[in-house]
């Protein structure tokens, strides 16, 4: 009885693995959702996703809303689907992400047309014919009607540019000394009916003048 008893709790563990293996999929996505622990893979741009952003910011601007958060997917959304016309036409494959209060503009630019590129010294000789450009940094407001985008940081292909040579870089790209700002600072226009705006977690958030009393 005692060998038939083994034998029976053998097979019961035995069913119970392979009960286990064949649902294991779905069992691990349910113990992701009931832990919080479930990977979110993030939103694609699209045409859908810069209507969205549009008729938020049309909401602001109408005021029904005081306040409204976009994400990265939108504003990347609104970058290549609605304001292709920001960006220089060389530059291609856009892309944005928001995080610790820092925004980050990344995009492939024909090596070239880096401006700063001999800042990079022997290692600007190894780059492709294209290359990645990422822009990092930080909104802070300036008046009214814009914000100020100060830089932090530039990769060209991941590898770091000198902060010495930022500004340099901010002038190659258009920056005009009228504007007043810091040599890594840009001016930053904000959409009609706001007037501040600022990064919150993974969100920028655009605060319109019915928020502030006005």
């Amino acid at each position: 009885m005692r060998c038939l008893g083994r034998l029976v709790v053998v097979i019961l563990v035995l069913v119970l693995l392979c009960g286990l293996w064949l649902y294991r999929e779905p069992l691990q996505e349910r113990f992701q959702s009931l832990t919080g622990t479930r990977e979110v893979e993030p939103e694609a741009a699209s045409a859908e996703l810069a209507d969205a952003a549009e008729a938020k910011i049309a909401r602001l601007r109408s005021g029904a809303e005081t306040r409204v958060a976009l994400s990265a997917a939108e504003l990347e959304s609104l970058l290549r689907f609605r304001h292709r016309g920001l960006l220089p036409a060389l530059v291609d494959s856009p892309t944005v992400r928001l995080e610790n209060s820092r925004l980050r503009l990344r995009a492939r630019v024909p090596t070239q047309q880096i401006p700063g590129l001999d800042g990079l010294g022997r290692a600007a000789q190894l780059l492709p014919d294209t290359a990645s450009v990422e822009v990092s940094g930080r909104l802070f407001p300036l008046d009214s009607a814009r914000a100020t985008f100060v830089v932090d940081g530039i990769q060209i292909a991941d590898i770091p540019l000198p902060d010495r040579l930022i500004p340099r870089m901010l002038e190659q790209l258009g920056r005009s000394e009228e504007d007043r700002l810091p040599a890594d600072a840009l001016p930053v226009p904000l959409p009609p009916g706001a007037q501040a705006v600022y990064v919150r977690g993974d969100s920028l958030v655009l605060v319109s003048r019915a928020a502030n009393g006005r």
